[in-house]
């Protein structure tokens, strides 16, 4: 494997272990407002909130 690759297989991992802990860290924390949102609301915060961490959001 070369070096190209193997970042991005490092990149891939880090990326998966973030994401896993993101969706347990929803579950145990937002379950309840989870379960009572319809998917599209819950899905639309959740853009949200991504958006207003990004580097170029207001």
């Amino acid at each position: 494997m070369n070096r190209d690759s193997s970042r991005l297989s490092e990149d891939s991992r880090a990326l998966a272990e973030i994401q896993q802990q993101l969706i347990i860290s929803l579950k145990f924390h937002h379950r309840r407002s989870l379960e009572k949102l319809p998917l599209e609301m819950a899905l639309k915060s959740m853009m949200e909130a991504w958006s207003s961490c990004q580097s170029n959001s207001p």
